[in-house]
């Protein structure tokens, strides 16, 4: 279980559900979300598949932390400001992309 994430520990507990590692939700994520990503601006894509990265490594508190937008790679993709200046705010594009990396 160290390799999930909180969220599938209290999926298993509480609703007996098969829990999936941190790697096996960002692999689905890629794989599920392709369109998705590819329908955004490249450097928004790519700044949202570094924070998947990011929850492939660490969980969900690896995105929960106001530190998410200094891990190297986000900031080599734009940071913050790839997320900016589209028809959604930031924090909507985070928390989609949170609900599709637990979905």
């Amino acid at each position: 279980m160290s390799k999930c994430d909180l969220y599938d520990v209290l999926a298993e507990l509480g609703y007996g559900l098969v829990p999936k590692s941190r790697s096996e939700r960002a692999a689905a994520f890629f794989y599920k979300n392709k369109r998705w990503l590819r329908e955004l601006p490249e450097r928004t894509c790519k700044v949202l598949v570094s924070i998947a990265k990011q929850f492939e490594r660490g969980g969900i508190d690896e995105l929960e932390t106001h530190t998410l937008f200094d891990e190297a790679e986000v900031v080599a993709h734009g940071g913050f400001d790839a997320l900016v200046g589209l028809n959604r705010p930031p924090q909507e594009l985070i928390q989609e992309t949170k609900v599709r990396l637990l979905a």
